[in-house]
């Protein structure tokens, strides 16, 4: 996995230290999966804090916060890791435009397919 990464940060993903490290004001996606929800949860929060546009994926089984984070957090989702496999899991938190992965040459790469218009919440430019 290192060899895949281009810098990899160590320490803890709730700290607004560690995000800005990890550059998040770049950032489209966060995919939050450790294993204490509570973790996930607060990290999602701080992620929201500095980046308003980055798409939440949340590993949490608890519906009913998950409902509220969603209305509260905007461009937010969670899985409960134990309804979905590890592809099913990708696949669902990358939304709809992504229909599948193949290997080649030792890579993955994903097919997806996306409209991006001038509204869309991950377009960074100003369409003039």
């Amino acid at each position: 996995m290192p060899d895949l990464l281009a810098e990899i940060i160590i320490g803890d993903c709730r700290h607004n230290d560690v995000l800005h490290r990890a550059k998040i004001h770049n950032c489209r996606a966060a995919l939050i999966v450790t294993t204490e929800e509570r973790v996930n949860i607060e990290t999602a929060i701080a992620i929201r804090q500095l980046n308003p546009r980055t798409r939440l994926v949340l590993r949490s089984g608890k519906e009913n916060l998950n409902n509220l984070l969603f209305q509260r957090l905007g461009n937010f989702i969670a899985f409960d890791p134990t309804e979905l496999s590890t592809s099913a899991f990708t696949l669902a938190a990358l939304g709809t435009e992504v229909l599948g992965f193949f290997d080649l040459d030792g890579q993955t790469w994903q097919v997806y397919q996306r409209l991006i218009t001038a509204n869309d919440s991950w377009c960074d430019r100003l369409v003039v």
